[in-house]
């Protein structure tokens, strides 16, 4: 009705309300109006995994390779348009081999829904407006102050004297559309390397239904990893509402995985510990099961007898069924970190953190304790010589008389690191047993032999 009313983009508010009496306004929104615009792309993975959105009201979707699954481009378009059209969307599309013909086609088609046939953009776009070509206002602008209003009058101009008038902007939005030059398509989501699909006959609401057709899915996957010797580490489960939601979930594994049982088995979990957070709304019509992060598989040497268990392998997946129930934040585990300070040789990382290599982090072999102290405890300590073992130390209000030690074993502070806190000074390492046979690894802090130095004892450690 606005349109109708002679009412524009880009006019007054108070010219507009003086050609519609009733005109209805509301207050913009553009932060609630991307949110729901990725909203409705993400959706719109039920058709192709590369979807993006671009300016305020753009959604583009590359369906090279997927047209076949809905019936072909025509039909494809049709089941986009209608879902929009039960959304009480009112969308408009262009389908074309180049983005910026295909954004010409559904910003200025005189149809709602206009293909391009395969190579024929260029003869599409000669009698369109020059702001079809995704242009700035002031070049549009300035253009039409020239004479030149349709792209077909541009295409006649050689480019270099366009390039030097109006920058390359105009030049390379010209070769996009037309199709000399390539554009891309950043997806909003990482497009999986393999992806399976179930659609449901009429919707379902019903979890146990989707954990049946789930047990397909994973089957299917099984086969095709095991079929090209491949096991993925990540795993999602998107499942596609009518009403326009998508849901999410997603699973992953420390070690590559294949096995179908494996990947229900987390994805059940996952769905038992979500509950009553999935909302099934009017139900689900579509379901799909991707594969992320693809790595080659090693044969492996299977066991002697069939009764023998694989400890790794069913280790590994009691650590897959612990992060995914309780967030792969809160299994940790301690690994080689770089440095010869022992209190910081060893990080605490996730468990989806790398192995780091103990060749090149290790900086030390000699022998460590069994148990190290997180931070070392300062003790009293009676030596016969100033820079000499000890030979008696107070810890925990016990005295320790210590029958035999050796050492030390010097370690020089990180000078290089100024991120560290604490002492800097050198550190002097003995390996000592009492006389009830407990063995101990102290250290002194310090040289009494350095003047600036401040020598004290600490106790780091239990042998054995």
């Amino acid at each position: 009705m606005a349109i109708l009313s002679g009412i524009t983009k880009g006019m007054s508010l108070t010219d507009a309300r003086a050609l519609s009496r009733d005109l209805v306004t509301e207050k913009a929104t553009p932060t609630r109006d991307n949110s729901r615009l990725k909203q409705l792309a993400l959706w719109c993975l039920r058709f192709s995994p590369l979807v993006t959105t671009r300016g305020p009201d753009d959604i583009l979707i590359d369906i090279t390779g997927c047209a076949h699954l809905f019936g072909g481009e025509e039909a494809m378009m049709a089941s986009i348009a209608n879902h929009m059209k039960s959304f009480t969307l009112t969308a408009r599309f262009g389908l074309a081999d180049t983005i910026g013909a295909a954004w010409a086609a559904a910003h200025y088609a005189q149809s709602d829904h206009t293909i391009i046939a395969e190579q024929e953009q260029e003869d599409f776009l000669a009698a369109l407006p020059v702001s079809a070509l995704r242009l700035e206002t002031g070049i549009t602008q300035r253009l039409n102050q020239l004479g030149l209003h349709q792209i077909k009058e541009v295409l006649r101009i050689p480019q270099a004297p366009l390039t030097a008038r109006f920058g390359t902007n105009l030049v390379t939005r010209l070769q996009q559309a037309t199709g000399k030059a390539a554009e891309v398509l950043n997806p909003l989501q990482q497009p999986p390397d393999y992806e399976l699909r179930h659609a449901f006959i009429e919707p379902v609401r019903n979890l146990e239904l989707i954990s049946v057709a789930l047990g397909d899915l994973t089957q299917k996957m099984a086969g095709l990893l095991t079929a090209k010797k491949k096991g993925a580490r990540r795993f999602h489960l998107r499942l596609f509402r009518v009403d326009g939601h998508m849901e999410q979930i997603s699973v992953g594994t420390s070690r590559i995985c294949h096995e179908a049982s494996h990947m229900l088995l987390l994805f059940q979990e996952k769905l038992s510990s979500l509950g009553a957070e999935i909302d099934a709304g009017f139900g689900y019509d579509l379901m799909t099961l991707s594969a992320f992060e693809i790595e080659t598989r090693q044969d492996e040497q299977s066991a002697w007898t069939t009764s023998t268990e694989n400890l790794e392998e069913n280790f590994n997946k009691l650590l897959d069924r612990l992060s995914n129930r309780l967030g792969v934040e809160q299994i940790n585990h301690w690994q080689p970190a770089q440095s010869h300070i022992p209190e910081r040789a060893f990080k605490y990382v996730t468990m989806t953190t790398p192995t780091a290599s103990s060749g090149k982090e290790a900086s030390n072999n000699a022998s460590r304790p069994l148990l190290l102290l997180a931070m070392p405890t300062p003790i009293t300590v009676l030596a016969e010589v100033p820079d000499g073992p000890p030979i008696r130390f107070e810890w925990r209000n016990k005295q320790h008389h210590i029958i035999a030690a050796n050492g030390p074993e010097r370690l020089a502070p990180e000078w290089w690191r100024h991120d560290l806190e604490g002492s800097q000074q050198t550190r002097d390492y003995y390996y000592v047993e009492d006389q009830d046979g407990h063995r101990f690894w102290l250290y002194r802090d310090g040289l009494y032999e350095r003047p600036k130095d401040q020598p004290r004892w600490f106790i780091h450690g239990f042998f054995a």
